[in-house]
């Protein structure tokens, strides 16, 4: 899945304007991101989501440049309505994909914006069909926004994760109270949702403040690895689980301990070098483009202000900025592609005023 989504990535690149050059290190770029490669390890969501949304996102850009194409527009649907099937919060991803389309000086736009709704409303219309009739209720896509956002808004509540839902006994007891024994998932996540309304305006300001730490927390790193999701370093547990019950020598563990230990914590560095140089690029290049605002802009900003949502109102993780991670390197590619577009009108020009020099001096 990741070696295809880079394929495509370049594919896309090249169709908007990139270089070959460029949009082959822009995609092998895409398939070494440490924290992208090794959580292919595991079966998460995060990696899948931002492939999906990525491609999305690419397949806009490139629906914009060729606007009477009907597929181009129907494929960023499908993959952005699949995005959102792999993780809930995708549902709100759409929103920057269709402002992309509708921000577009290229012809065609509402055509093209209907197209994008309608596949992405047909991968996820079945799913949320099949929850009506599971739950005789209206389900888009999962039913754990009130589970997330209690654990995100409680009186344990820090910038991180906690398991406040699953081991406090006042949730359990408050739940028993209001006969929730045999509540479906569906009543038992809107009752979590009302007790994390209940404790966001008991105490608004440190709802507010925790909120601040937690999009600090979200953006300023890039810090989950193998596939583990975690926001710290798990160097230590994984290698004492590995050589503990070792029966070779203590110096010998203890060097393989140690060279793990190495290898992960440059991989960690890697990873951080690689998101903090593609974030400082971007930062530079939507300051540069703030007066002239193309699709490309506009998607990332909107994108960005999804991602601070959605951790104010839950918890930060590294994790959930995806597809941030993802998208910089798209919108990168964007920047190059004007950067070259400009150099072949410079060149065009050099060219003309050229000519015209030539011709007066023949007609002397």
């Amino acid at each position: 899945l990741l070696i295809g989504h880079s394929l495509v990535l370049r594919a896309i690149l090249i169709r908007i304007g990139v270089s070959t050059s460029y949009a082959n290190l822009l995609a092998a770029i895409f398939v070494l991101y440490p924290n992208r490669l090794f959580g292919t390890l595991l079966p998460f969501s995060d990696v899948s989501f931002s492939l999906f949304w990525m491609t999305a996102f690419g397949l806009v850009l490139a629906s914009n440049r060729s606007p009477r194409s009907l597929i181009l527009p129907s494929l960023a649907g499908m993959w952005a309505g699949t995005a959102a099937l792999i993780r809930s919060a995708g549902l709100l991803y759409l929103s920057p994909l269709l402002a992309g389309i509708l921000v577009s000086a290229s012809e065609g736009k509402g055509r093209r914006a209907l197209l994008f709704i309608a596949f992405s409303a047909t991968m996820l219309i079945p799913w949320s069909a099949r929850n009506f009739f599971l739950f005789g209720t209206l389900v888009p896509v999962s039913t754990n926004a009130g589970y997330n956002l209690l654990i995100g808004n409680n009186p344990m509540s820090g910038a991180g994760w906690n398991r406040y839902v699953d081991t406090s006994s006042a949730v359990a007891a408050a739940l028993r109270d209001a006969g929730g024994k045999d509540w479906s998932e569906v009543q038992r996540d809107s009752f979590y949702a009302r007790l994390a309304a209940a404790n966001i305006l008991q105490s608004p300001g440190t709802t507010t403040a925790r909120a601040g730490l937690k999009v600090a927390r979200t953006l300023g790193t890039d810090g989950y690895s193998f596939g583990l999701l975690e926001t710290y370093t798990n160097a230590r547990e994984i290698t004492i689980d590995m050589v503990k019950d070792s029966p070779r020598p203590r110096g010998l563990r203890r060097f393989v301990w140690a060279l793990y230990s190495v290898y992960y914590q440059i991989i960690f560095i890697l990873g951080g070098a690689f998101y903090y140089v593609l974030a400082g690029l971007t930062l530079q290049g939507l300051w540069a483009e703030r007066h002239r605002r193309r699709d490309a802009w506009w998607v990332m900003i909107l994108l960005l202000l999804c991602v601070i949502l959605v951790v104010s109102l839950t918890f930060g993780l590294s994790r959930y900025k995806e597809p941030i991670s993802a998208a910089l390197l798209v919108y990168l590619g964007t920047r190059l592609s004007q950067t070259r577009e400009q150099d072949g009108r410079r060149s065009a020009d050099s060219r003309d005023a050229s000519d015209d020099r030539g011709r007066r001096g023949r007609g002397c």
